[in-house]
Parts: structure tokens; sequence; C-alpha cells
């Protein structure tokens, strides 16, 4: 399942308010992204290539079919610019997968920033088992392609950070269920409600995330297709111009 977040026919429908899951076929349903409310906030600034995207703001609120409550990879091309927001220590959540009140106990995608410093977590259970990237570059111009599976037979999380080698995340202690490394909770993920708070904010808050693509395959590609990832990276690369690090 995989989205790319851009004004055009085939990727967006303007009319049923949804992005359109690019990998089709027999028996694929109900697998869009939809806008739940507020309006979708389309950019022509993505890159030094200036590609489309979206800006995740707690603006506008959307959902989706969580492909890989079980195991899986997911796949963002994506920036965050945390250096807008007063607090010394806040986080927002592109992707949450629960209900709870507090999202730091829900299957996550999230940045968090204290004292200057941004650390990205993808998070699959309540235990917090999956990746951790401190001090992560933030800012206007740091696109990134973030890779990262959820594995039940190694009992791990593993992940690249575009052409980076495989980092292991953290692995799960907990032998006595098979869903220690789910990224479940909820069938339908929540996507853009930053602040957990079930209501679009107003004014945009001052963080922010810009989407490109958001995808996802089934399987640890990041263990296991290596080479498919760090192509993915090179393709997206020459498109968009990802600048994170340079």
């Amino acid at each position: 399942m995989g989205f790319f977040f851009t004004n055009r026919p085939g990727f967006y429908d303007a009319q049923s308010n949804r992005f359109l899951n690019v990998f089709q076929g027999q028996g694929v349903q109900d697998c869009d992204l939809d806008v739940v409310e507020g309006s979708v906030s389309f950019r022509s600034d993505f890159g030094s290539r200036s590609r489309e995207c979206i800006r995740l703001d707690d603006t506008t609120r959307f959902q989706f079919r969580n492909p890989i409550p079980y195991e899986g990879t997911m796949i963002a091309i994506a920036k965050v610019d945390m250096l807008g927001g007063g607090a010394t220590s806040r986080s927002i959540f592109p992707i949450i997968c629960a209900d709870n009140a507090n999202p730091n106990l829900a299957p996550s995608w999230n940045f968090s920033y204290f004292s200057g410093a941004v650390t990205m977590r993808h998070n699959c259970t309540t235990s917090g088992v999956g990746a951790a990237l401190g001090s992560f570059s933030h800012g206007p111009e740091q696109e990134f392609l973030f890779a990262s599976a959820f594995d039940q037979t190694r009992r791990e999380n593993a992940y690249i950070l575009n052409e980076g080698s495989v980092t292991q995340g953290t692995t799960s202690l907990t032998t006595t269920s098979g869903n220690a490394m789910a990224f479940g909770g909820r069938q339908k993920a929540k996507f853009g409600d930053m602040n957990n708070d079930a209501a679009v904010s107003d004014p945009a808050m001052a963080d922010y995330v810009d989407i490109a693509a958001l995808l996802f395959y089934g399987g640890n590609a990041v263990r296991d297709a290596e080479a498919d990832v760090n192509a993915l990276y090179a393709e997206a690369d020459k498109f968009y111009g990802l600048r994170y690090g340079s």
C-alpha cells in the first residue's frame, strides 16, 4: 500500500477527498487515505527540485487502513521542521495507531524535541520497541528517506536512513506473544493528528512534517531487500533532490 502526496489524477481524488493507493490489484479494497477533517495543504517546495508534498501541521486529519498491523516495512519520504515551536520539550505524531490518550504509549511514528535536539521514533508497541534516531536533523532543507521494518521472526526493528547501512533498533524480549513487534492497535491509523487531540487545531502548529510519499511493504525489506531500498533512495533522490545532512 502506498501514497504519493501530489495533486494529480491517479494520486489524489479531489471529488472524494482522498489519496489513492498506488498499488492496485485484485482484492485491493478500502486502501485509500481519506481526509477526515480540514483541507489538504499542498506545497511545491519539497527537495532541491521543488516537488509536490503535503504539510502535516494539525490543521488536517486523515486516516488509512493500517497495512502492517503484525509486521512489515514502512518507507517515508519527508522532512520535519521543529524550529518554530516555543516549548523546551514537545512532540508531534504524524502517525498514531491506537486510541491511547497518551500517544507515547501507542504504536506511532513521531518526533520529539528536547533542549535543542530532535529524536525520530518508529514505535510498534506500548513497550516502545522500535527505532529511535537521536539528534535527528530538522529544518526546511532536510528531506530524507526513512525505511523501517518490524520483524516477528527476528523479533526486532531494523531501519535504513537515506543510503546508510542497516541499523538494528530494539529487539523485543517478550516471548509469550507473537505480537510483540506489532504496529497494530487500530484498524484505521490516524495520520496528521499531530497532538492527538481528536480535533483540528487552529491556528496551525509551528512544528510540522512535510511528506511526499508514504509506502508500505510486506516482510522485512530492510534486512531482506536492502539493495532495493537503496535503489529506491537513489530514485527518490534523483526526483526530489533530498538534502538531509547536505
